[in-house]
């Protein structure tokens, strides 16, 4: 029998059907897998080098900031919804669980789409 293989690391993150995302403490995207483009409709070497608050909601910046201070603070309670513009248009509700290296002076992120009762 043949030794099992593991996909490398980025190739189990493009499988993972959540977007992966990795931010500097400056908000700067550093890394985003292939899931964005179900998410957001990007590809993700569209969106390496932006500012994430390009992408939020502008009704939704400022508490999305507080939230990522918070997280870079080390608030445990690190799930959190925002809206995200998709790039055809259209507001993404979506759902974070998020973290914060503060050895790598990173955040890492994943999103999913949150359903709302009633819509489409």
């Amino acid at each position: 029998m043949d030794a099992l293989q593991l996909p490398e690391p980025h190739e189990i993150l493009d499988l993972v059907q959540d977007a992966v995302f990795v931010v500097d403490e400056h908000g700067k995207l550093l890394y985003v897998s292939a899931g964005v483009q179900y998410l957001l409709g990007y590809r993700p070497a569209e969106l390496l080098g932006r500012g994430m608050l390009e992408f939020v909601h502008p009704d939704d910046r400022g508490r999305t900031l507080n939230r990522v201070w918070q997280i870079m603070e080390g608030v445990s309670a690190t799930r959190y919804i925002n809206r995200w513009m998709h790039k055809f248009g259209h507001e993404v509700l979506i759902e974070w669980a998020a973290s914060w290296s503060r050895k790598h002076a990173v955040r890492v992120a994943t999103a999913r789409a949150v359903e709302v009762p009633g819509q489409p």
